[in-house]
């Protein structure tokens, strides 16, 4: 390798960890105090703060991948009655459902009503203090109460806003909720798999445990990957 070349990978080098552990370059820096010898066990988004207005299934899932690399993840729910999916079961573990722990953990929770002017204001005061604010209402939900894009694009200007829709921004049927079953539907997905004896998990696992060869279930739809 020409040293040119060595030193130009030198000093970019040089130049990330300053980036990343002294707030230089124009960054607010993700240094947290640890010793140097600690280093190696810093997490890659360990320092970034999520607010996560999601409920459900695809924002929990997004948000808790971030918690496991990790991201501070607070997690706002409906006082009273929280995520929907808290009560969705069996199974549960106690009193909660396993759904919903599968794709909350690692993640604080606050409950607050952000139907009220009152939660409105707790809900911006958080956005100023985080990096990322996610959510998955139906388009045009949030901004109807003063949480949209541009409403907390003013008090956090620095903030990375990831909504989250079924069917864009914009659209004919941008204001239908985006349930898994109903994409799948929509999608023609549900037709291609049929009923849950032809999931090709079932299929190979009669295979390997029951040497049981492949057959067509359901509707007879062709095989989608060879079996030979």
């Amino acid at each position: 390798m020409p040293s040119e070349t060595q030193a130009m990978l030198a000093t970019l080098a040089a130049l990330r960890r300053t980036c990343l552990f002294s707030g230089r370059g124009g960054g607010r820096g993700l240094w947290t105090g640890r010793p140097q010898s600690d280093m190696n066990n810093i997490k890659p988004l360990e320092g970034v703060k999520i607010l996560d207005l999601t409920r459900v299934l695809a924002g929990p899932f997004a948000t808790m991948n971030l918690g496991d690399l990790g991201a501070e993840v607070i997690k706002v729910e409906r006082p009273g009655v929280g995520d929907d999916t808290r009560t969705w079961g069996p199974p549960f573990v106690g009193t909660e459902s396993t759904y919903y722990l599968s794709v909350n953990r690692n993640k604080k929770s606050i409950a607050v009503n952000i139907k009220d002017p009152k939660g409105v204001k707790i809900i911006r005061e958080l956005a100023a203090v985080c990096d990322v604010f996610v959510e998955n209402y139906v388009p045009g939900k949030l901004s109807a109460m003063g949480l949209g894009y541009e409403d907390i694009d003013k008090i956090a200007p620095h903030i990375i806003y990831c909504s989250i829709t079924g069917y864009g921004q914009t659209g004919p049927i941008s204001q239908r909720a985006g349930y898994d079953a109903v994409a799948s539907a929509v999608s023609g997905l549900m037709h291609i798999t049929g009923p849950e004896v032809a999931c090709l998990s079932h299929i190979a696992a009669n295979y390997l445990i029951g040497q049981k060869e492949a057959k067509r279930w359901g509707t007879a739809h062709g095989s989608i990957v060879p079996y030979q």
